[in-house]
Formats: structure tokens, sequence, C-alpha cells
């Protein structure tokens, strides 16, 4: 649609799986979407993944432990491995 402007987001709309307690199924029809609609919303996906143990630093600001920080991050790649132009980084 625009094709000399770039949107960057820090979060995807399918994020939200990695979070969600229910069936995918349900994440879908409470949104009113499929995965397929919500791939092709993005053109590129850059996966920042999460740090190694060694170069972890805990921060106020972080919610989750380690271990949880990793198994989001796990979730989010099974999430988004769809994607025809998913980068992980």
């Amino acid at each position: 649609k625009y094709p000399k402007h770039a949107l960057i987001c820090d979060r995807g709309t399918l994020d939200g799986l990695a979070f969600w307690p229910l069936e995918k199924e349900e994440f879908y029809s409470q949104l009113g979407t499929t995965h397929a609609q919500e791939i092709a919303r993005y053109d590129w996906v850059i996966h920042l993944e999460t740090a190694s143990s060694n170069a972890y630093v805990p921060s106020p600001i972080r919610r989750e432990s380690y271990a949880e920080a990793r198994a989001l991050d796990e979730k989010l790649k099974i999430v988004w491995k769809d994607h025809p132009r998913w980068v992980l980084l």
C-alpha cells in the first residue's frame, strides 16, 4: 500500500498467542480473525531471540524469570514459524 514507508512494531498481533491460556482456535474466534489473516498483516517478522542464560540480566521492568522468558520465546517461534519472511536473530 505504501511502498516507501516502513512501520516497525515491537509486538505483532500473534504474540498474544504465547500468553493465551486457552486453545489457539479460541484466540482466533475471540478476535474474529484467522492465522492466515494475521500472518498476511506483516511483510516481515524479525524475531529477536531471548538472550542466553549467561547474558541474561534481570530487570525490574521484565515480569518473567529467565526460564519463563525462554518458554515464551519458544512459543513465539511456533506462532510465527509459518510466516514466509520470518527471520530469527
